[in-house]
């Protein structure tokens, strides 16, 4: 009753000081429309990489590696299924887009294979880049 009282009048009575530090970044979609072009389904992870990059930096850290999933619709019994993910560990730690946009792209090539016919007939419905992150501090210890 109190405690509750407090917070509603601005007294803030939970300390929220020590968040616990995230782990891993990801930027997951389910398409809207299920992807049967390559091309389409590389601009989308190439976008969500550029994201978590993002995400890195804005939280001042760094990623030693990139992993990618892809997966057709589950709920689309009627097509061929698949579902994949792949990791490429990076030379150095970073938290460069460009860097991270490339391995996630390396990544999915390898996931998928841009020349496999049977690949490029099934429709994808979520790919899902994801960083594990640790503080650019952890280096300078």
């Amino acid at each position: 009753g109190l405690q509750t009282w407090k917070e509603l009048n601005g007294i803030p009575c939970i300390d929220t000081s020590e968040v616990a530090q995230r782990q891993t970044i990801c930027t997951s979609r389910s398409f809207g429309n299920m992807i049967t072009d390559y091309d389409e389904l590389q601009a989308s992870v190439a976008s969500f990489a550029a994201s978590c990059a993002n995400k890195l930096r804005g939280q001042h850290s760094l990623t030693s590696s990139v992993t990618v999933f892809v997966s057709s619709n589950r709920f689309r019994e009627d097509l061929p299924q698949y579902a994949n993910g792949q990791t490429r560990i990076l030379p150095m730690p970073t938290s460069d887009t460009i860097e991270i946009t490339h391995a996630a792209l390396a990544v999915l090539k390898k996931s998928i294979g841009k020349e496999s016919t049977t690949r490029r007939q099934e429709s994808f419905w979520a790919a899902l880049p994801m960083l594990p992150m640790f503080s650019r501090t952890f280096l300078m210890k």
